[in-house]
This record gives structure tokens, sequence and C-alpha cells, in this order.
């Protein structure tokens, strides 16, 4: 049996796309954690959609930055023990967001960070308002920022605020795949 060059590679390329993971695809994320999903950013009139993602700044430190979901993002985390554990560093280095109380770097807001080796900051989860800091029963903001110019995730620290021109309110919440059990609009 004789085969050209051309349906070599479009065998090829056939399988490669076959294997693409996509929304309709199961897929698990981080170490294949049951109940780990992605984390949804989305500020009230969708100027900030997107994932949360880990930022590299340094040796095991990273910021939560915001980047474009992509058709079937990775399940990075999972929500135990009222934290969100991060799933990337490995299996021996147990990691946690951790959302700053901002009171010593900002006035209103801090840093929220995904670094190696942190215990994590307490949340809630409602899925109507999403994660709230447990601490203070606030949400978050993303901000262009230093990250070549990436939005960036920070924690309310007050109430009362003041929302920045780069800045937008935001919602953060578990994402899931449609086809995950009970997710409605990517959420649940």
């Amino acid at each position: 049996m004789q085969f050209t060059i051309s349906s070599i590679v479009m065998a090829g390329l056939a399988s490669v796309a076959m294997a693409a993971p996509t929304p309709d695809t199961p897929t698990t994320g981080g170490d294949g954690a049951p109940g780990s999903f992605f984390l949804v950013v989305q500020s009230k009139d969708n100027h900030v959609n997107g994932c949360a993602v880990s930022y590299h700044t340094g040796a095991g430190l990273s910021d939560a930055t915001i980047a474009d979901c992509g058709p079937a993002p990775p399940k990075d985390f999972t929500f135990v023990n009222n934290k969100i554990n991060y799933l990337n560093y490995g299996d021996d280095i147990p990691s946690a967001v951790n959302a700053q109380n901002g009171l010593s770097s900002y006035d209103n807001w801090g840093s929220v960070v995904i670094n190696a080796g942190d215990a994590g900051s307490n949340f809630t989860y409602d899925l109507a308002t999403g994660f709230l800091q447990q601490e203070n029963g606030l949400g978050f903001l993303a901000c262009g920022w230093a990250h070549n110019g990436t939005w960036q995730l920070f924690a309310l620290s007050s109430q009362d605020a003041p929302i920045l021109p780069n800045c937008e309110a935001v919602t953060v919440k578990r994402g899931c795949y449609n086809f995950d059990p009970n997710c409605v609009n990517n959420t649940f």
C-alpha cells in the first residue's frame, strides 16, 4: 500500500484535531482532582471576562492575573475547607489562593497571589455572588496593571474602596464545562 506525503500530513492533522480538548470533551486539570474547576472572572459589563491564571513573578511566587479562557481552560483549582487550592505546583507542594488584606500596601485593596506552599485565605462561595473573602465578606476587582498590561486580580479590603479608572469590580466563580453536572453557563 502506498501513501502520499499529503495523505500522511492530513492524517496527522486529523489526529491532532481530534485529540484537542473542547468544551464538550471531558478533561481533568491540575492533578485530575475530583471537583476541580477553573476560576471565571467577570465584570458586570463583561469588560473583564476571562479565567484567573498564575502569573509567575519569582521562585514559587505568582500573582493572580486574568487571561482568555480559551475553548477548554485547565481545571487547576479545588475548593476544600474554605480554601481555593491551586493544583499546578505538584502534589508535594500544597498551595492555595491568598487574598492579601491590603492594609500594608494599598489602603483599600490588596494583591491576590497563588504562591507555592501558601496556606491561602478562607473564602465563602455562593453561585450568585461567587467567592467572597470569609474575613470581611468582600469580593474582588481587576485592574490593568504592570504584568504586560494584563488584568490583575485584587482583593477588596474596604466596602468604600474607590475603583480607579483602570479597574473594574469583578465576580470570581467556579468554572465548569457545560457537560459537567450542575453546570449552567460555564459556572456552578
